[in-house]
């Protein structure tokens, strides 16, 4: 081929080293992955920046009710779970399922008593769901584990909810009204998720590892001082693998901006910034770019 493009820029840095590809680095480029806005944003966050900071957080907050409400109803869920959850930070954690997405991490981390009993002190809720292959006995044992976990222990079964049969006709309910959205792999192994960027143009932060896309609209907020322009939370690298204590920090982070009406209104507008990244038309005119140069 005259040229080829990794789907993320990070993608395509891992493409060229490979050791099966050497002497073809000059033909490999990146057009990164993106989402359709109007199919997967919802109609009233397309006047979101013009909204003050409160009308914003309330326009997030009446669509995370109408979530709680179809949860509740969809997954049949216990009588009072809608009540025990309302007003909290609802977190969106759903990925195909397999082990370099590293679901497990979730797991360690509600398995380690000290830090099972900081996630409780937030006021996150965390929804997972996902498509397993049939034949991936691995990444069914993960999520069968998760599930075992969580129902088995009182005070996480209304904090972590396992979502069976996660599809694209239930999909944009849930980015609409999560606050946040989780993205995790192990280093260099994504190429361009696009979960997380149908989270950020419903005005939801970011917690992620630095792969794939990430890297691209995610601007990690380094310090509990300044939120201008950041829209996400980093769950660092340790040996090239996300950590427990790295995803159980960025889930305390975000509880902190939660808890401030200014920072959060501030991590959504820049969050919503990341549309013109993020959408699928910026995808298409580079396509279109990369057909009229090699043409």
């Amino acid at each position: 081929a005259d040229g080829v493009y990794g789907v993320a820029k990070k993608h395509a840095t891992v493409m060229k080293a490979m050791p099966s590809l050497h002497g073809y680095e000059n033909k490999i480029g990146y057009i990164t992955n993106g989402v359709s806005v109007s199919n997967w944003q919802h109609p009233e966050f397309r006047g979101a920046a013009k909204l003050e900071d409160e009308a914003l957080i309330a326009l997030k907050e009446k669509r995370k009710l109408e979530l709680i409400e179809w949860l509740w109803k969809r997954y049949s869920l216990w009588v009072n779970w809608r009540e025990r959850v309302r007003g909290k930070c609802i977190v969106l954690w759903t990925r195909r399922i397999t082990s370099y997405k590293r679901f497990d991490v979730l797991e360690s981390l509600l398995k380690n008593p000290e830090y099972k009993a900081r996630f409780l002190k937030t006021d996150i809720v965390a929804l997972i769901g996902g498509r397993i292959h049939q034949n991936d006995d691995l990444s069914q044992n993960v999520i069968f584990n998760l599930l075992d976990l969580v129902t088995r222990d009182e005070a996480l079964k209304d904090r972590v909810i396992v979502l069976d049969n996660y599809n694209i006709f239930d999909a944009p309910k849930l980015f609409y009204g999560a606050d946040a959205s989780v993205m995790l792999s192990d280093n260099g192994r994504e190429a361009s998720a696009t979960g997380f960027m149908k989270a950020q143009v419903n005005g939801a932060v970011v917690l992620a590892s630095s792969d794939g896309a990430v890297p691209e609209s995610v601007a990690f907020a380094k310090n509990a001082q300044s939120f201008d322009g950041m829209n996400g939370f980093e769950v660092p690298y340790h040996n090239n693998e996300p950590l427990p204590e790295g995803l159980l920090n960025a889930f305390e982070s975000l509880h902190a901006v939660y808890k401030n009406k200014s920072a959060r209104a501030k991590m959504m507008r820049a969050a919503f910034n990341a549309e013109p990244q993020v959408s699928v038309d910026r995808t298409a005119k580079e396509i279109m770019a990369l057909y009229d140069r090699l043409n």
